[in-house]
């Protein structure tokens, strides 16, 4: 997964996320910019995971048909991610999140995003508001895209936590 992929995937999270909660995951700011809606940390952060080795950043430089370079970033997490970080909740719709976009080319998230207000409304370079996440649609309707993981996921939550009481 490339940065630009992964900037979608965070507006995703954080929006829909505001949209259902009144709250976003990460407390990040999101800029209109060309690929659709940047997180303001997202460089900051992916340097701090590959300093602290979480992860690995793999950059190279990619010759365009027209004889121009462009610089591409590809990230992996060499080892499996402390879920526990985000509640509940946040972790069934970044698993709805991931399992959506799963198969999706850089370039289609990237199309998608541009046609919901957040980014449409918004002046380049400036921030997108949050107060326009309702116009996202995904999961949202009555739409039940958990699947089997999740449920069993939320089953052992909800019987741990009542263990713990």
């Amino acid at each position: 997964m490339g940065r630009t992929k992964l900037a979608k995937l965070l507006y995703y999270l954080d929006f829909i996320n505001y949209r259902d909660e009144k709250e976003t995951v990460t407390g990040d700011i999101y800029f209109k910019q060309d690929h659709g809606p940047l997180p303001g940390n997202l460089s900051l952060i992916i340097g701090q995971l590959a300093d602290s080795g979480k992860l690995s950043v793999d950059r190279r430089d990619i010759e365009l048909p027209d004889g121009s370079l462009i610089t591409m970033d590809s990230f992996d997490a060499p080892d499996e991610p402390n879920m526990n970080v985000f509640d509940e909740s946040e972790q069934v719709l970044l698993r709805k999140i991931l399992n959506r976009y799963r198969g999706w080319k850089t370039g289609e998230i990237e199309a998608k995003s541009h046609l919901e207000a957040p980014w449409f409304k918004a002046e380049y370079g400036s921030a997108l508001s949050f107060d326009d996440a309702n116009d996202i649609d995904d999961f949202s309707d009555g739409e039940d895209l958990e699947d089997e993981e999740d449920k069993g996921i939320k089953t052992a939550l909800n019987e741990a936590l009542s263990n713990i009481k």
